[in-house]
């Protein structure tokens, strides 16, 4: 049987258990940060909901909701940013060291 693939050609990268540890720890963190996120999901619909229905009878109600919400996702976008640009860091320094 004819190979089509070399595998001589390159060395495969290392791995030690606390590489693998790594990557279950980091996937284990992003699937708990998306299920926070889809957890807060109802908090917001609730919220909308408030401001909803308080908009002709409690206008500050109706902004207090609205800005929860606001300031709400705000937050979580700059977690979420600083938690891809905090990975893409991460394999930047990887690919300097040598490692891909």
């Amino acid at each position: 049987m004819r190979n089509i693939y070399d595998f001589e050609a390159e060395k495969p990268p290392a791995l030690n258990e606390n590489m693998l540890r790594a990557a279950l720890e980091n996937r284990r963190s992003k699937r708990l940060a998306l299920l926070l996120m889809f957890a807060y999901l109802p908090v917001y619909a609730t919220a909308a909901l408030i401001a909803v229905r308080a908009y002709k009878t409690d206008p500050i109600l109706t902004s207090i909701c609205i800005a929860f919400i606001a300031f709400s996702a705000l937050g979580s976008l700059l977690c979420a940013a600083a938690f891809s640009m905090k990975e893409d860091r991460k394999h930047e320094c990887s690919t300097l060291n040598g490692n891909k």
